[in-house]
């Protein structure tokens, strides 16, 4: 072997390896970390395409993953909505489709009814037993919106329901809240949002107060999602 490439060779690996004590130094002679680049960087992967982000997972691999996509919208409402109780689990005519990977999702439905403030003021006796109602509107994500089982990508730690309740006399209430969901698919998955209703009252129900047209077309109704991390 040529002698000053076998010197050149031994000079390396004694740098390294005293570099190694305290960091290796690429384009500098005092690295700060266990690996100190000086100067442009290039990272080549198969994984990687123009405009996708680098993404560090949890064990410390790394890949080149596509840039997480904007908020998305879904659809909640139609023009009728439910007029009474929904005492099953029922769709809600509200649906959201992501892309893979886990999303934040905001569920906003307002709960009316059809009670009737000026009618109420002649019948001091109604007004108590409206004050004694309590609805409770539990609502969750199916994969379908003809079968009401809750979808598995749910993530560990989430809400499964996303609740809300009417007190009376009010005349409106709200759901409103969060879940965290998984699309693992690897393409595009719709959620469907199902809901049921429960009634509390202490004296007996003499007038009716019933929802209405809960799930229709309210201002108020909105299904959102945050993207939280990508598959």
């Amino acid at each position: 072997m040529n002698f000053k490439l076998f010197l050149a060779l031994n000079l390396c690996v004694v740098t390294i390896v005293l570099a190694q004590n305290k960091g290796v130094g690429i384009g500098t002679e005092f690295p700060q970390e266990t690996l100190h680049v000086k100067g442009s960087l290039r990272l080549e992967h198969p994984s990687q395409s123009e405009g996708y982000l680098l993404q560090v997972f949890d064990e410390g691999s790394m890949k080149w993953s596509p840039m997480i996509p904007n908020s998305n919208s879904g659809t909640l409402g139609n023009e009728n909505g439910h007029t009474s109780d929904i005492p099953s689990d029922t769709y809600l005519n509200g649906f959201i489709t992501l892309s893979p990977g886990q999303w934040l999702v905001k569920v906003s439905l307002l709960i009316p009814t059809n009670y009737n403030a000026n009618a109420q003021l002649n019948d001091p006796e109604s007004s108590l037993i409206y004050n004694d109602l309590i609805i409770k509107v539990l609502t969750h994500f199916s994969e379908s919106d003809t079968d009401p089982t809750r979808t598995l990508d749910y993530v560990e730690g989430s809400a499964l329901n996303i609740t809300g309740s009417l007190v009376a006399p009010s005349m409106y209430g709200m759901v409103e809240g969060y879940a965290i969901l998984n699309n693992t698919l690897g393409e595009d998955k719709t959620y469907y949002l199902w809901g049921k209703s429960d009634r509390f009252t202490i004296t007996s129900d003499l007038y009716a107060l019933d929802l209405f047209k809960i799930g229709g077309i309210w201002s108020e109704n909105r299904i959102y999602a945050i993207p939280i991390s990508i598959n």
